[in-house]
Parts: C-alpha cells; structure tokens; sequence
C-alpha cells in the first residue's frame, strides 16, 4: 500500500518540485534595465509614444551613437532631472539622467535631493555592486565628498554620480551590454579604417620616393666620352 501510494505520488511530487524550481529561478533573475517602463533595445518610435514632445537629432560621431533624444524634464524618485537616450540603429542604447536643474541665480545643487534616487535604485535593482567615494577640497578649503555607486548587471551596467560640489551634475546612467558591444565594435572598424588609410599613404609616399629617385637618376648629366679620352691622353 505505501509503495503503491508513493508510486501515484511521484508525479505531483515532480510536479511541484518543478514549479519550485522555475520560481526560484525566475526570483533570482535580474530586474532588466528600464526607464519608467522604456526597456534598452526598444526603438525611438516607443519613446515618443511616451514622450510626444521629445527632442531628437542625428549624431554626427556615430561611435557614441546614431540618434540622441532629448527630454527637458523628468523624474526619478520625484527628483526633477533632464534625460538623453541615445540609439544605435533605432536600438536603445544607454541613458543619462542629469540632475544639474539651475536652482535661483543660475546656480547649481547637484547632490540636493540625491539619496531619493539611489533608494529607488536599491529597491529595483538590489544592493549595489560597487561604490567609490572621493574628497575634493574646494574655495575657501571647504571639504566635499562625491559618490559613485555601480550597478553591473547581465543586461548591463548602472552608475550614480553623486556630486557634493566638486562638479558640477549629479546623474544616473544606463548603458547596455549591447551598447557597449556596438561602441567597441564601431571603435575597431574606426581604428582599422585608420590604420588602413595610413598603410596606403605610406605605400602612395614610398612610391612618390622611388619615382623622383628614377627621375633624378635619368637627369642626371652625364660627361661625353670624347672628352674623357682627350683628357687621358
């Protein structure tokens, strides 16, 4: 009997051991990086859709990126901030959140409301994996200390740059591992294009050398053997 029972058993068992297994696994997954719902690799037309009033231009240096978009005002955490996106192939790429709104006579308090922004950072995406602080003394030998606080993630890395008034912007990036893979690669046809272009300039100048040497040799005057022979006897 209990053989019989554990035999009907072992399917459910198996079962439940399965979906035990996908849920742990599908906690453990990363959170993917996303800007209020605009997830890396989605296309400039999703951006408009939830920006209609979005600014975008094409980039010259196309290493860095083809299109860059630009949002005057936003938010993370209620912190008020600007946004660039910026696309490879109609691909989103990486975002910078900057911080540096002027504040009364133009002036700037980048680090103002700051620990908002990387509580939100914690809560999506978990403790951090780095942070790096650095003390900057400033006029007047006023101590100042800026924080850069890392997240590297599989779908990419995250950086908050916390700055007390040592510089001037307090911004959080996104950069995908897609756009850092396409910027190395655009690099690396940059640098061989380059490297090409002076093989062939050297190679065109090594040839322009050679043909006034040949020139130089057949102008070159030559003394009559006529006179030779005089002068020998």
């Amino acid at each position: 009997m209990n053989k019989w029972v554990s035999m009907a058993t072992r399917p459910i068992l198996a079962v439940a051991l399965c979906l035990v297994v996908l849920e742990m696994s599908q906690a453990a997954e990363p959170e993917p990086l996303e800007f209020k719902g605009l997830k890396m690799g989605s296309s400039e037309q999703e951006l408009k859709k939830l920006y209609p009033d979005v600014s975008c231009i094409n980039v010259k240096d196309t290493r860095i990126s083809d299109r860059d978009c630009v949002i005057s005002k936003t938010t993370i955490a209620a912190v008020e901030a600007r946004a660039l996106f910026s696309y490879y192939s109609n691909s989103l790429a990486s975002i910078l959140i900057i911080f540096n709104l002027p504040k009364g006579n133009n002036s700037y308090q980048p680090a103002r409301n700051f620990a908002p922004v990387l509580e939100a950072l914690v809560g999506k995406y978990g403790p951090p994996t780095e942070i790096k602080t650095e003390e900057t003394i400033m006029i007047m030998s006023v101590m100042h200390t800026d924080q850069v606080t890392y997240w590297v993630l599989p779908s990419g890395t995250i950086t908050a740059e916390r700055y007390s008034g040592g510089k001037i912007w307090s911004s959080v990036s996104y950069v995908s591992t897609m756009g850092v893979e396409e910027e190395k690669r655009r690099d690396a046809e940059i640098d061989k294009s380059a490297a090409e272009r002076i093989a062939e300039t050297a190679k065109h100048a090594a040839e322009l050398d050679k043909a006034a040497a040949e020139r130089a040799s057949q102008n070159r005057p030559q003394r009559p053997v006529s006179s030779i022979s005089t002068q020998r006897s």
